[in-house]
Order: C-alpha cells, then sequence, then structure tokens
C-alpha cells in the first residue's frame, strides 16, 4: 500500500507539525521536496493554488493548509486522541492553533526565525532593526501562550494535542534564535513544556538541529 506523502520543505514549521503529526501516529511517509519556484509550476499549483507547502497526498485525496491537513490525520489514523473531548478543553486547543496561525506565524516566525535561520544557512546579514522590531510582539504571543499553558504538562491539559503540534515547531525555531533564547527566559513555563515536547521521540523524529 502506497505511503501518504507530504509536499513541504524540511525546514518549514507547518511542515513539520504535519510531519510530527504523522509521526506521533506511527505512520510511514514519503516526502517530497521542492523549493519556492518548484512550487510555481503546474503541477504543484494543482495541489496547491496558493505555491505553498505542506500538502498531504493519502490514496488520492489532496488536502492542504496545515490545521486541515493535522485534523485530517488525527481523525484517520489510529492513535491516542489528539482532540480532546472534553468541549473546554477543545475550545483551548482550538485558541491555541488560531493564536499560531493568526498571530505566531505572522509575528515571530516570519519576521525573526526564518530571517534569523534563513540568513545563517545562506551566510547573509538579516537587517537587525527589523528583527528587533519585532521582537514586543514575540513577548506577547509567548505570554498568552504562557498564560494558557499554565502549570499544565501540554496546552489543552494533562495529553498532547493538536495545539502542542501545532505550536511546537514554531516555538522550537524561535528557541533556537537569540530572541527566543531572551524571550523565552521569561516564561520558563512555556520553555519547559517545549522541553517536553523536543522530547517527544515524533518530534525528534521531525526537527534535527540542521533544521532550525
Amino acid at each position: 500500500m502506497r505511503h501518504p506523502i507530504v509536499y513541504t520543505s524540511l525546514t518549514s514549521p507547518f511542515g513539520q507539525s504535519v510531519r510530527f503529526c504523522l509521526n506521533e501516529r506511527g505512520i510511514e511517509y514519503d516526502i517530497i521536496q521542492s523549493t519556492r519556484e518548484e512550487r510555481r509550476v503546474p503541477e504543484h499549483l494543482g495541489r496547491h493554488p496558493f505555491a505553498k507547502v505542506p500538502v498531504l497526498e493519502h490514496h488520492g485525496f489532496i488536502i492542504y493548509e496545515t490545521q486541515a491537513i493535522l485534523r485530517y490525520v488525527a481523525d484517520v489514523f489510529p492513535g491516542d486522541p489528539l482532540v480532546p473531548g472534553e468541549p473546554r478543553r477543545a475550545a483551548r486547543m482550538n485558541q491555541v492553533i488560531g493564536i499560531v496561525d493568526a498571530y505566531l506565524v505572522t509575528q515571530v516566525t516570519f519576521p525573526i526565525s526564518r530571517v534569523r535561520i534563513y540568513a545563517k544557512k545562506m551566510g547573509l546579514a538579516p537587517n537587525e532593526e527589523a528583527i528587533k522590531s519585532h521582537v514586543p510582539n514575540a513577548y506577547t504571543c509567548s505570554a498568552a501562550l504562557d498564560a494558557i499553558l499554565g502549570d499544565q504538562l501540554y496546552m489543552a491539559g494533562s495529553a498532547l494535542t493538536l495545539a502542542d503540534i501545532m505550536a511546537g515547531p514554531h516555538l522550537a525555531a524561535f528557541a533556537s534564535t537569540p530572541e527566543g533564547k531572551a524571550v523565552l527566559a521569561d516564561y520558563p513555563r512555556l520553555g519547559r513544556w517545549l522541553d517536553v515536547i523536543s522530547q517527544r521521540n515524533s518530534f525528534r523524529k521531525t526537527v534535527s538541529s540542521k533544521d532550525l
């Protein structure tokens, strides 16, 4: 039987969330990597009309958008529940996913983490002032997630959910930057949560130091 296919970049935190979820389920999958230019060819645009990744292909079913892929994986493949059955915990999970998509990605991942990681890999000097201007937003995002986490082990309680799977790669990338180290030092509970996430076998199979 053909494995699911993940179209992605290994360094994409969105793609890492999808792979983290599949690894958590113990599902074997194939990876097809692509550059930004390769995502604009008709074949890929047929899978993702916005020329992005990740995309999941499973037995002829093609789906894009990280949230949608994660929910599909949680629904289709057997394993421990990744979506809480209790309404308030499910709401918290959805709240964290929304914060990641609406704020963490746009205010932290793109302007700080991605710039730092890309500059490091390419040997370029990033715009330090531009990065610095986004640090206050990083504090806001971190404070919001820390408040939701509280003293829980995971974002929505005592069990791993899609909220952790969505947030984990983004915060791991941020934590690898000087700004992330400084910001997260003020939120030890969030740092502890990231340590717990990072120690899961499914996460270690997904994210390596060379991806950060």
